[in-house]
């Protein structure tokens, strides 16, 4: 199991809607795309719950990863593998300018809206 927390920028009582779904929609498939990378399995090993909401001068969405259950199927925990290269991949983007490891490019169409959402500092494994 993994948690990551995202904080989405701005005033936490005028947040949109629209931009809290963006951020929700474009992590998922980040997180989907790296599990794919790991476990080369089509489809994700991995389901990925809310575990808090929170307005501390910003929006947090903190989430936490566990392996699906699957009959006649185990799936390895990747999750740290997952979390930690999305986390990292970010910090490539901000300070290197780079495009982040095991990203495709769908992941970095993904990860350029959600670096406007969540800004500077705004992910935390």
């Amino acid at each position: 199991m993994s948690v990551l927390r995202l904080d989405i920028e701005g005033n936490p009582n005028r947040i949109p809607y629209r931009s809290f779904i963006q951020v929700a929609n474009n992590s998922l498939g980040i997180l989907n795309d790296l599990d794919f990378a790991y476990s080369t399995k089509h489809g994700a090993t991995l389901d990925w719950y809310i575990n808090d909401l929170s307005k501390n001068g910003h929006l947090r969405i903190e989430i936490y990863s566990a392996v699906k259950k699957k009959k006649r199927v185990e799936y390895s925990d990747f999750s740290s593998q997952v979390a930690e290269s999305f986390v990292e991949g970010f910090k490539v983007l901000e300070y290197e300018g780079k495009s982040p490891a095991l990203l495709t490019d769908s992941g970095m169409h993904r990860a350029k809206t959600l670096a406007g959402l969540i800004g500077k500092n705004g992910l935390q494994s």
